[in-house]
């Protein structure tokens, strides 16, 4: 017995579908066929006018076995109207009266000539225009690539030849507009003109020579604002970039500082802050130093004003020299003036030496507070010199991301720089996949149209050269020049149709001084898994260098560096900086002594490698990473030379925290110095006081000794008078 499968096993229902008749085809009336099958022919005719205008044997079968004798006209034949013809060929007969139509051969004497003296005269204006509009088009499309003024001396379109020679091209600098980016004496482009009248370029060979770069301008190469390309990428990536920028420069000053923290006279105030008294004591104090440096501060002018002028009004009484004085009638006058001044001294005195007294009473207070404040300092510098006996050696980790911080600033700023570049890159590399992409999908399109179409019946197969020219296509082009050596490969806008990707190589001599050498990939094609952007450089002696808050830096540097670009419009860059003959500077910063080591540092760093990572996401964010081991030799380099002068930097330390507790107290001291001032002006006209009443005491006892001593020699020769003419009593009337 056979074994029943379970294909065997049919249901019910299933049995009654497959055993169900199949459904007759849907049929179209003939009425509803084009014009051309409708018709009445002639039977002897029809091969000649029909028939033999379809190419495709088992069409011209189906439509003969159409046709049938016309019974209301003897020796005509047609398609019997009430016929009902069968859905798919009656689409195959729509479709063989639409190639008989185009297969129609006629001609037509008045369009003819029409359609050759429009040729014609297009033949004429391109002739005449060619060379213009082609510098035109150069000129226009250069600028917007280039955002820059180009000139053009001239331009020669040689059809017959399929030669178009460029003479004397000068590109701007946009960064620089009184400079070229670079001059090219003689560019001659070989063209394939059989392509060129099919509306396609392709470019077979370009030979660039008489390449120079950086040359000056007569006059300025800016284009206005009109004329400027817009991308929309680089005000967004620019803010970006800045933001990172100062991210990254807010991180190197935060570690800088970090690392000196310990160090900084101000932090190590700051320590101890809760600890010191002289601040507090200051400001506590000062209001009452103030009171009394503002009671008595005009008291010295005045007392001296008074005191002036009383030493002047005596001055003259003082100062004479009474010894040849012999009328004592005068001596007496002056007795009587020097007591009267006296009694004015002794007034002026009185009140010097009270006021004295009232300010000495403060002045016991000011003295008792002046010695609370210079403890109080004394007592913190102790404080904060026994803070910097702890410091023993300059302790850092290793790990402290001191330098990398400054490169990223700076590198974040490079980026900046050369952005609007790469964006143009981007987006030429973009529109190219683009292209190709949208080339691939219309092939595609057309291809399975005309097999749709072709499948209906085998007919007879026709061959065609494989059309593999895309609309612009460059497939050789050179540049030589300069040092220049470059050469560039099946560029074009289609790279499905082409069936390579672009490729771009060349070399750069700069006198032997430094050499570049690039590659760029450019695969475009749609099914690849290649990336869109593959390139290459390695530079020697490059002058790398840049300038940022925390590092300036100058050095010929070894540069290799490759880049890739996927589909999607991201980019990442790899690049190795081995640096030779570095010099690292930075601005002066605060603390000076943070400045003056970390200054040190970087200048004993003579060579360093250095890795980077860049990265731009179809967004156009930028990813930026180091991979080096510069913060550890850095870091290094700093303990080492911190080391070796960590005395001088305590005693520095010592002086900045002494002079900053100064400041800090100055303010009461001041005070205090201006009060001890006043007492001391005020002391002083008391002392020139006590001078004056001792002059003055003085000068009245050398008056009254010489009058007493005139009235003695006065007496001693009257008594001689007398006892010479015996007249004692007018002697003594004489004397009184």
């Amino acid at each position: 017995m056979a074994k029943i499968t379970d294909k065997d096993k049919k249901t019910p229902a299933k049995k009654a579908a497959a055993e169900k008749p199949q459904k007759e085809p849907k049929k179209v009336s003939a009425k509803k066929l084009p014009g051309l099958l409708k018709k009445v022919y002639k039977a002897d005719k029809i091969e000649k006018i029909l028939y033999k205008k379809i190419y495709i044997s088992s069409d011209k079968a189906l439509v003969k076995s159409l046709f049938e004798d016309n019974p209301a006209k003897e020796g005509t034949v047609r398609i019997p109207l009430d016929k009902m013809i069968p859905s798919a060929d009656f689409k195959r007969l729509k479709a063989i009266a639409k190639d008989v139509k185009k297969n129609k051969g006629s001609f037509k004497l008045l369009p003819f000539v029409a359609t050759v003296a429009f040729f014609a005269a297009v033949v004429i204006l391109f002739i005449a225009f060619k060379n213009p509009l082609a510098k035109k088009g150069m000129i226009m499309g250069m600028q917007k690539v280039f955002g820059a003024r180009t000139d053009i001396a001239s331009v020669n379109v040689e059809l017959l030849k399929a030669t178009i020679t460029v003479r004397d091209l000068q590109q701007a600098n946009a960064n620089s507009p009184m400079k070229n980016l670079f001059q090219i004496e003689k560019t001659e482009i070989k063209f394939n003109l059989t392509e060129a009248l099919r509306g396609k370029f392709d470019a077979q060979n370009i030979e660039v020579t008489g390449l120079q770069i950086g040359t000056d301008r007569s006059y300025s190469g800016e284009l206005s604002e009109i004329e400027k390309p817009v991308n929309p990428y680089v005000e967004k990536f620019s803010a970006n970039v800045s933001k990172k920028k100062d991210a990254a420069v807010a991180a190197a000053k935060e570690s800088i500082e970090a690392a000196f923290a310990e160090y900084n006279p101000e932090n190590m105030i700051k320590n101890v802050q809760d600890n010191l008294k002289s601040p507090a004591l200051a400001k506590d104090v000062q209001s009452k130093v103030e009171a009394s440096v503002n009671k008595w501060k005009d008291m010295p002018a005045k007392m001296e004003k008074e005191v002036n002028d009383f030493s002047s009004s005596v001055n003259t009484l003082v100062n004479k020299d009474w010894s040849k004085v012999q009328n004592p009638i005068e001596i007496k006058n002056a007795i009587t003036e020097v007591s009267n001044a006296i009694e004015k001294s002794k007034s002026i005195t009185n009140s010097v030496k009270g006021t004295l007294n009232d300010v000495k009473a403060d002045s016991a207070e000011i003295k008792n507070i002046s010695s609370q404040v210079q403890a109080a300092i004394k007592a913190d510098t102790e404080l904060v010199n026994s803070q910097l006996k702890k410091i023993t050696s300059f302790n850092m980790d290793t790990g402290t991301k001191i330098l990398s911080n400054a490169f990223y600033s700076a590198l974040y700023a490079v980026c900046g720089d050369y952005y609007p570049y790469v964006s143009q890159a981007i987006d030429a590399a973009m529109k190219a996949k683009q292209s190709s992409s949208a080339n691939a999908k219309d092939t595609m399109k057309k291809a399975a149209k005309t097999q749709k179409r072709h499948s209906r019946l085998p007919g007879i197969d026709v061959w065609y050269r494989n059309d593999n020219v895309p609309r612009f296509l460059i497939e050789k082009i050179s540049f030589t020049g300069l040092g220049v050596n470059a050469q560039g490969l099946e560029i074009s806008n289609d790279m499905d149709k082409r069936g390579s990707p672009a490729t771009i190589t060349g070399s750069y001599n700069e006198s032997g001084r430094r050499t570049h050498r690039a590659q760029v990939v450019v695969d475009a094609r749609s099914r690849t898994s290649n990336p869109l952007v593959e390139a290459e450089y390695m530079g020697t002696n490059y002058p790398f260098a840049f300038k940022s808050p925390y590092l300036d830096l100058d050095s010929n540097t070894t540069l290799l560096a490759g880049a890739l670009m996927t589909a999607e419009g991201a980019v990442e860059i790899a690049a190795k900086f081995d640096m030779r003959g570095l010099k690292m500077t930075a601005d002066e910063f605060d603390p000076p002594i943070a400045h003056r080591f970390y200054s040190s540092a970087l200048d004993a760093i003579k060579n360093l490698i250095l890795t980077a990572k860049i990265g731009i996401d179809p967004d156009r964010n930028l990813s930026l990473s180091l991979d080096s081991d510069l913060d550890k030799q850095f870091n290094t380099i700093l303990k080492s030379v911190v080391n070796k002068e960590l005395t001088g930097l305590i005693n520095d330390a010592k002086k900045e925290i002494t002079a900053r507790l100064n400041e800090q107290t100055g303010g009461v001291t001041e005070k205090i110095s201006q009060f001890v001032n006043l007492e001391n002006g005020i002391n002083a006209q008391s002392l020139n006081m006590d001078k004056l009443n001792k002059e003055l005491n003085a000068k009245k006892a050398e008056l009254q000794k010489m009058l007493e001593d005139q009235a003695k020699s006065a007496a001693g020769d009257a008594m001689g008078d007398a006892l010479d003419k015996s007249s004692i009593g007018d002697a003594f009337k004489k004397l009184f």
